[in-house]
This record gives structure tokens, sequence and C-alpha cells, in this order.
């Protein structure tokens, strides 16, 4: 297994350490991911229909299909001493340019995790060069929304009814940050965070 990011988060749980955990990098694994980790995943992830389109609902096809991508990275979200609290991947990685980026906690909890998740997305920023990571939020995913505009991503638009939710046509809001925006970000909470610890 493969951690590339590990740190202290406060979120509802109390204080606790974190890691990110490498799954698979375009096709690539160390064993990590075997079939009983998928299964996991799968099992936590279906649980949460509004990860899932009425297309992609409650089929594992479209699940297997994205995870074993191989244009994809796929990493584990893990609370030391609790498990496994969800998944980030990106895909459509081209480097030196964009990526998309995928997050979801299954615990549904994300306000306090943000130090793991800039942490991630610094490991991508940097590993891949890129010069941006996009995403996309479904708007009845207003938590998430806020989450993301918290990490700072900024909306650029929205696609105009792009997902179908338990029968309802639904916009999706396009998100981006570039690295320079990230590295001002990053950079000030990692300040801020060594400024605490002194």
């Amino acid at each position: 297994m493969n951690v590339i990011v590990r740190t202290t988060c406060v979120d509802r749980l109390g204080e606790g350490t974190y890691e990110a955990r490498l799954l698979h990098e375009f096709g690539s694994t160390d064993g990590y991911l075997d079939p009983a980790k998928v299964r996991e995943l799968w099992l936590n992830l279906k649980k949460h229909d509004v990860l899932f389109s009425d297309y992609t609902a409650g089929k594992i096809e479209p699940f297997l299909e994205v995870l074993m991508n191989p244009t994809g990275v796929w990493l584990e979200f893990y609370r030391l001493g609790h498990g496994p609290v969800g998944i980030g991947y990106l895909s459509r990685v081209i480097p030196k340019f964009d990526a998309y980026g995928h997050f979801a906690f299954w615990d549904s909890i994300a306000s306090g995790r943000q130090p793991l998740v800039w942490g991630v997305l610094d490991w991508m920023f940097n590993r891949y060069k890129l010069h941006r990571i996009s995403g996309s939020v479904p708007v009845y995913q207003s938590g998430t929304l806020r989450f993301v505009e918290r990490l700072g991503l900024k909306r650029e638009g929205v696609r105009r009814e792009a997902v179908l939710h338990k029968g309802i046509w639904m916009d999706m809001v396009e998100m981006g940050i570039l690295y320079s925006e990230f590295n001002e970000i990053y950079s000030k909470f990692l300040a801020e965070r060594r400024e605490k610890n002194v």
C-alpha cells in the first residue's frame, strides 16, 4: 500500500490522522486493490444514491469501468483507527494540462477534512504537473458544492439538465482551480498550521 498523504484533520469525529492511499495509477497497482477491496468500495459507494444517476444507480458495471480505467488514478481516504471513509480519483488525466477530480466521503463527513483533500490536490498537481483540476457537482449536492468552494475551486459554468437523478433532470455545476490559485491557498494553510504548532 502506497500512502501519498498523511495529515491531521478535526471533523465531527474529533481530531484524527488521515491517509490517502493509492489504489491504482493508470491501471498499475501494488496489490492493495484486490477483489476484496473492490467489493468493499462498491458496497460503501452504492449506499449513497446521490453519487449515481438514474442510469448508473445500483449497477456495478459503470463503477468497475471507471475504477479500472487505465487513464485514471484512484485513492482511498482512511482514518487511522477507524477505517476507510471515502475515495478520490482523477479521470481524463492529461499531464501538464488538466484532469477531472472526484471525491466522495461515504461517511458523509467532509467538513474539517480540507487538509486531507488539499494534500491530495497538492500531490496530484505536482505529480502530473497539472495546470488545473476540474470537476462537476450536481446541484442537488449542495453540501458538496459548499465544501468544494471552501477548498478553493471556483464555479465556471453550468451544464443544464446534465444528469437524471430520481426522474428529474438536474444541472451540473462546473468547477475548477488553477495551480497558481491552489498553491496560494495551500501555502497559506501550511504557514498557518506551522504557526499554530510553534
